[in-house]
């Protein structure tokens, strides 16, 4: 089930990026998004942590950016992330580790 959730939320997120008018382009999706997400899973992986919170929290970092400009982006990237992973009825706990990286 975590998979799925992690490949649909980097789909949400790779969608919205496709919109000619959101803030940064397609660009900020792959040459930015993209990137965080290896380095982070590789630093995840050698730390132990969570990689599905990691995961997640990559692809939502930035989602608010991405939909709604950027002024105030971490409000309404943190509104969309609750909204996108009530969605999924995600693990209450781990939801928490992920607003926890989103700050």
């Amino acid at each position: 089930m975590e998979k799925k959730i992690v490949e649909e939320i980097r789909k949400f997120v790779e969608n919205k990026a496709k919109n000619p008018k959101n803030w940064g382009g397609y660009e900020f999706y792959s040459l930015h998004l993209v990137e965080v997400r290896k380095y982070a899973k590789l630093l995840a992986e050698k730390l132990g942590v969570d990689v599905e919170i990691v995961e997640l929290a990559v692809w939502l970092h930035d989602v608010g950016s991405i939909i709604y400009g950027i002024k105030d982006h971490y409000i309404t990237g943190a509104k969309i992330t609750e909204k996108k992973l009530s969605e999924f009825d995600y693990n209450k706990e781990k939801y928490n580790g992920i607003r926890l990286l989103l700050k």
